[in-house]
């Protein structure tokens, strides 16, 4: 009975240890798949007690920054950046986004010469779109582009001529995002109107965005969360076929999971660009470890307040 022994196993390690998101970078180099290899990735490691997770890359003024979500079970997620500097290292994390409901997935992009940022606000059931005030640190509501929605991970892409928004659905709120809507636009600010195919893809497997779409040669790329089994288990790399606004269609590409990252086993965002491909990573950390204990008690109840 496999099934009933993995449930088991997965039930005995979430009682005796907590899993933990980190973000993993590496250098882009050349590779069979064209993704850059596993052991050159370094990882940002989070407080003890916090996670960071769905990262996204955005270069300004010939800086390399990185947006990714900052979390605990105290405190609702909140954005953060950090900036990825040329000897390897990396900035502090300063937490530039907050609000009284949870926020994630920042997905950041530049339009008509401001930079925007859309996050995930799907407990507060919208999808906000936030304008740069003062790039990174400050940030303004600059329109509601959906209410009375539960979209999960909304993601933007831009054709040349239409803009298109992906973004995951439930089909029972007790369950792992099964469904991907899909949405277009002549505008990033809408009016959005609904595919007509929507959902465009029905599974757990690749449903949920989990990051950019991006190009790898002469294929469109689109990430997807693969949850059948567990939440965030995997990315599925699908290759787009068909985008139109009467069509889409896609077929599985390629799958990464987590064992390619430092001390990880599960992944659940990519993203890339010419010099970096982040992902984020979970570890699975010991609950009732005298270090796990000691490493707890000396972080701050505050650290999402301290590096704001």
């Amino acid at each position: 009975m496999p099934d009933l022994a993995f449930q088991v196993s997965n039930l005995a390690r979430r009682i005796f240890y907590w899993g933990q998101w980190r973000l993993a970078v590496a250098p882009v180099i050349d590779s069979e798949d064209g993704l850059p290899r596993g052991n050159h990735f370094s990882v940002i490691e989070p407080p003890s007690g916090f996670s960071y997770a769905d990262p996204f890359l955005f270069i300004h003024a010939a800086r390399t920054y990185l947006f990714f979500e900052i979390y605990s079970r105290r405190e609702k997620g909140v954005i953060a950046y950090c900036e990825l500097l040329e000897d390897g290292t990396h900035t502090s994390p300063r937490v530039v986004l907050r609000a009284s409901y949870h926020l994630s997935y920042p997905f950041v992009f530049e339009w008509d010469g401001n930079i925007y940022l859309l996050p995930e606000t799907q407990e507060n059931g919208t999808i906000e779109l936030y304008r740069a005030n003062d790039f990174p640190n400050s940030w303004n509501l600059h329109a509601v582009l959906m209410r009375n929605i539960k979209y999960f991970d909304p993601t933007l892409y831009f054709d040349g001529r239409k803009w298109w928004l992906f973004a995951g659905s439930q089909t029972n709120p007790t369950e792992e995002v099964s469904e991907l809507h899909l949405f277009v636009s002549e505008s990033p600010f809408g009016p959005w109107k609904k595919h007509p195919r929507n959902p465009v893809v029905v599974g757990k497997h690749c449903a949920r965005p989990a990051g950019r779409l991006f190009r790898l040669g002469q294929h469109l790329l689109r990430p997807g969360q693969d949850s059948s089994r567990l939440y965030g288990e995997a990315i599925s790399l699908n290759r787009v076929e068909v985008l139109t606004e009467t069509d889409y269609r896609e077929v599985p590409y390629l799958r990464l999971g987590g064992s390619a990252l430092p001390d990880s086993c599960r992944t659940h965002s990519i993203d890339l660009n010419e010099q970096y491909r982040v992902q984020d990573g979970l570890r699975y950390v010991p609950r009732f470890s005298l270090k796990t204990m000691l490493r707890h008690a000396s972080s701050s109840p505050n650290v999402v307040t301290e590096l704001q």
